[in-house]
């Protein structure tokens, strides 16, 4: 998938709007295919796109967020207007949100200087003619969630669902070990693996303040730690084997 595409009212007009959610679904395989024919992003400093729109009473935005440098994805955010769309029927409907789409793509490709004839061609076999650019104006509100800063321990299993009770129980040690006292942190178990998720401003350092323990520990091979980190608007994952 190249183009994923989340949306969300946050405001209310007139009524509920039953066509909005269902159309979103047709409207970003819809732009999948744009995307792909048209090879818009093959010029692009990344390769696939996070879309998060709002349906609000103003218009602002796009805004980047921040770009997953391991996969190359790009995470923005804008708000369209849709007062007087709040009770459109579905075709209408339909052809603001994908003008609205349209916009977002021309203004990526204004900041980011990406051709976008071949883009242009393609939108418009399909009725889209995005009147403008997006203006870049402020967001009063954001929905696209900035991941957290956190270090995660993939533990590996004896088999390829939960383990054993056995294992488990030394999982959860392990885990009060790493974070004695009050310090949070959240677990979860299957596909083989054990995972703790542990919150870290640095979560580099942070596994080497641990490193100690975990070589006392004798993890079976496989299991390895994975730092996530943002530096700048780069959202970066740094892997460590602990085997």
């Amino acid at each position: 998938m190249i183009f994923q595409l989340t949306e969300k009212r946050t405001r209310w007009f007139g009524g509920y709007n039953s066509h909005l959610h269902s159309l979103s679904a047709d409207i970003q395989d819809e732009f999948e295919g744009i995307l792909g024919r048209s090879k818009f992003l093959n010029d692009a400093p990344f390769k696939t796109l996070a879309l998060f729109l709002q349906f609000s009473d103003v218009e602002g935005g796009p805004k980047v967020h921040y770009q997953e440098r391991h996969e190359s994805r790009l995470h923005f955010e804008a708000a369209v207007d849709w007062k007087d769309k709040a009770t459109a029927d579905r075709e209408k409907l339909r052809s603001f949100f994908s003008e609205s789409i349209a916009r977002c793509l021309m203004w990526l490709a204004k900041e980011y200087k990406i051709r976008h004839e071949s883009l242009e061609h393609e939108m418009n076999r399909f009725g889209i003619s995005p009147s403008a650019p997006l203006n870049g104006l402020d967001l009063k509100d954001t929905i696209c969630d900035i991941p957290e800063n956190e270090l995660k321990l993939c533990i590996k299993m004896s088999d390829d669902r939960f383990g054993t009770e056995e294992e488990r129980d030394r999982c959860h040690r392990l885990a009060e070990q790493i974070t004695p006292g009050e310090k949070e942190y959240d677990t979860e178990a299957g596909g083989g693996f054990y995972r703790m998720y542990f919150s870290s401003d640095e979560p580099r350092n942070f596994f080497k303040q641990i490193q100690p323990i975990l070589k006392k520990s004798r993890l079976r091979r496989g299991s390895y730690a994975e730092a996530q980190y943002l530096a700048g608007f780069f959202l970066e994952r740094d892997r460590f084997e602990l085997s």
